[in-house]
């Protein structure tokens, strides 16, 4: 009797913990591609999407880790952060909707691996330049790249831009729907949950909107995003503009071949993106800086545009509401929009 007894005291409390722990890991749901619930401590079933998404069916871009991983030759080399290099798949894969759309190979690197001079100075530029280059960062990284001294003074010279024809194909893309996993999280997203909890949530920022139309979450009325979006504003546009005019030294680098066509490609903040939504907070910003960073002859593909219309007009979810990066509404946008300004060209007509 008294050893039931203990095993009782033992047992209950461990039942009870684990009771505890499943209505905790059914309540948040699972993390499924989310940044901003993730790293801010706030629960999926909060802030995660309701409408269901799309992704590519085909999934045959190269994600390569260094210049050694993958030096053949692609119709198109992509240089960026997370918009657009991760290791598992995403929902922002607009490289796959480029790449189907217009019958292109492309690969891409991360550029804390390969910087845009290491590839410019490899053999695999030199000796097979791709047909397009593009530099992609989110705007927030200005300040990183800023900080890090890439900066020049732009020269009084014209710019001579790369005048060989680019033709690409213009096929439709098969993409499929994709539903939000909303069964049970698991321990370790549950673990995490707490632990950000009792440290307390320094990371994101939670913005009240003027608007529910924005997001298909259960808080429509509410805007997460990263803290670090506010850092962009410790630079001054003259460096931003000096940042420009690094990136000009090397598109005229780039092209100097007569092959490639260099672009630089910066998805706004999301902080930036919704930013006359937000109902603003004292010595708070949300403004766009990206502007001084267009000096003139750089190749620049105006996202900021696209995706501005587009929120504007009502769409929901252009950037997912529990991460921090587009969901495939934006990946469409990016796709269409780098195809678009190709199509643009004179060289083209």
């Amino acid at each position: 009797m008294r050893n039931r007894t203990y095993s009782l005291i033992i047992l209950i409390p461990l039942l009870a913990l684990a009771s505890a722990a499943l209505l905790l890991m059914f309540y948040i749901q699972p993390n499924f591609d989310a940044d901003l619930t993730r790293i801010g401590g706030f629960t999926n079933r909060e802030f995660g999407w309701n409408i269901p998404q799309k992704i590519t069916a085909d999934d045959s871009i190269t994600m390569a880790k260094d210049l050694a991983d993958n030096a053949a030759y692609h119709d198109v080399v992509v240089i960026g952060d997370s918009f657009s290099h991760f290791e598992k798949p995403r929902l922002n894969r607009w490289q796959q909707i480029f790449s189907s759309a217009t019958g292109t190979s492309l690969v891409t690197y991360h550029f804390k691996h390969v910087w845009l001079d290491d590839y410019l100075n490899s053999a695999a530029f030199n000796e097979h330049p791709p047909r397009i280059l593009v530099m992609e960062f989110v705007e927030r990284n200005i300040e990183a790249f800023v900080k890090a001294g890439r900066l020049a003074e732009c020269a009084n010279d014209e710019v001579a831009a790369n005048n060989q024809p680019l033709t690409l194909e213009n096929r439709s893309v098969a993409m499929l729907p994709l539903r939000r996993p909303t069964g049970i999280a698991s321990l370790e997203e549950a673990m995490n949950y707490l632990r950000v909890n009792a440290k307390g949530n320094r990371k994101v920022n939670v913005f009240p909107l003027t608007t529910t139309a924005l997001f298909s979450s259960n808080t429509p009325d509410q805007l997460l995003t990263l803290r670090d979006d506010q850092l962009k504003y410790r630079i001054a546009k003259t460096d931003i503009a000096r940042l420009g005019c690094y990136l000009l030294a090397r598109q005229q680098r780039a092209e100097t071949n007569g092959i490639t066509h260099f672009v630089v490609m910066v998805p706004p903040d999301k902080t930036s993106l919704y930013c006359p939504f937000i109902k603003l907070g004292k010595n708070t910003r949300c403004d766009s800086v990206v502007n001084a960073l267009f000096v003139p002859g750089l190749h620049v593909i105006r996202l900021d545009r696209q995706f501005d219309q587009a929120v504007q007009r009502g769409e929901m979810d252009v950037y997912l509401p529990n991460d921090t990066h587009w969901g495939y509404r934006g990946s469409e946008l990016a796709a269409q929009t780098l195809q678009d300004w190709f199509s643009s060209l004179p060289s083209t007509n």
